[in-house]
């Protein structure tokens, strides 16, 4: 960590903080300012284009005490996923440069990332989706439906709500 006079710099994203940091985290991506604490805190890769639902859901797993690492689109949550290794991935189905679910067919083959839980947030709960996204062996799935109210319950990989 670099050091400015009474600053720290954070590891994972190079804000400079102050040395009374709310819990010793970072408040722009929550990774643990304290090296053993870091060493134990679960990282989740965000991959989704929309700017407002990032930052919706990345201040849930902060507030979970989670280190968070986010990606605008699937290139870029390839990239991240073998440089952070998370513990688990959020990956949005429609992303501009990719459907998401090619880049989960690609987590799954990679050797590091294969078994690490995959959760697709998506808009889109039509069959062939679906269907696409359990034979790449998708771990659940957020049904997003910004224009409705009950877009908190999930479809489970079973199909189930």
């Amino acid at each position: 960590m670099s050091k400015i006079a009474g600053m720290v710099q954070c590891p994972s994203c190079g804000l400079y903080i102050g040395r009374a940091a709310v819990g010793g985290h970072c408040p722009e991506c929550g990774t643990a300012l304290d090296r053993a604490e870091r060493s134990k805190q679960k990282c989740v890769l965000l991959a989704d284009s929309s700017s407002k639902i990032r930052g919706k859901i990345s201040t849930i797993v902060k507030q979970l005490g989670c280190r968070i690492v986010e990606a605008v689109n699937s290139n870029e949550a390839l990239h991240l996923a073998t440089v952070s290794k998370p513990d688990l991935v959020i990956l949005e189905a429609s992303m501009p440069d990719d459907d998401g679910i090619g880049a989960l067919h690609e987590l799954r083959h990679t050797v590091r990332l294969g078994n690490t839980p995959v959760i697709m947030l998506t808009a889109k709960a039509d069959l062939q989706t679906v269907s696409r996204a359990l034979q790449n062996q998708v771990s659940d799935y957020i049904l997003n439906c910004p224009n409705r109210r009950d877009q908190e319950t999930p479809l489970t990989a079973s199909g189930a709500q």
